[in-house]
């Protein structure tokens, strides 16, 4: 067998990933089964959901704005550049990517209190504007690109911006995939920070949102949770088909 052509599963590994895909699968076919009397009320009266979903849509954008504006710039720098700190700089991003999420809500919300923020958006926004885990998924991918590759491109009169947007993130395209979903899933998911930051519910995420529907008709909450699952399912979906994963 080659090196180029990937072993192709035999019978009982056939079997063996369709049973593994039916056990993952089957909650998300009874939540749709269940959910088959609640799109009628919720396509009716659509208000609330709405406006959880946009709020959510919201801070995923705004957050992954911030941490693409942060992490490519300083995943770059880690990656590229030698300087005192270096490694120490490397080590706390590391250190920070193990601290439980729950650990950052009381600093973060003493913060966010000093500067006026809290019960908006941009509580949950600017905390995730930077992204630790982000920074070294990029360290990695930018570590590993040939230095004669991007000194041509340099000779070849490319600045800093044309490097970064024509050579370096177009071959780190897999960690750049991984940073997105990463970053998409943490903010469209994320309870804590929302329930002690925000206070209005018109500004609730879907996440929070949802949480406390419990009390309604459960085909129409089943209806709200599958649409809650799409926008991460298509990002997943066109990205894993754009870079192969």
């Amino acid at each position: 067998m080659s090196r180029g052509k990937a072993a192709r599963p035999g019978g009982w590994g056939k079997l063996g990933a369709m049973a593994a895909a039916g056990i993952f699968l089957w909650p998300l076919a009874r939540l749709a089964l269940l959910s088959a009397g609640g799109w009628g009320e919720l396509l009716a009266q659509p208000g609330a959901f709405a406006r959880a979903w946009g709020n959510s849509a919201l801070v995923c954008l705004g957050s992954l704005a911030g941490q693409l504006l942060t992490g490519i710039p300083g995943a770059w720098g880690l990656a590229r550049y030698r300087f005192p700190g270096r490694r120490a700089l490397l080590v706390c991003c590391a250190l920070l990517v193990l601290v439980p999420a729950q650990a950052m809500v009381l600093p973060q919300y003493l913060l966010l209190q000093k500067l006026g923020l809290l019960d908006s958006l941009w509580a949950l926004i600017l905390p995730g504007a930077f992204s630790p885990l982000g920074t070294l998924l990029l360290w990695r991918g930018f570590s590993a690109l040939p230095r004669e590759l991007v000194e041509t491109a340099r000779d070849a009169g490319a600045g800093l911006f044309g490097v970064l947007g024509r050579v370096a993130l177009p071959l780190c395209r897999r960690e750049l995939a991984a940073f997105f979903l990463l970053s998409l899933a943490d903010s469209w998911n994320q309870l804590e920070q929302p329930m002690a930051f925000v206070r209005t519910e018109s500004l609730y995420p879907l996440s929070v949102w949802l949480s406390t529907g419990a009390w309604q008709d459960p085909a129409l909450l089943a209806a709200q949770c599958l649409l809650s699952l799409l926008p991460l399912a298509l990002a997943f979906g066109v990205l894993a088909g754009k870079v192969r994963l």
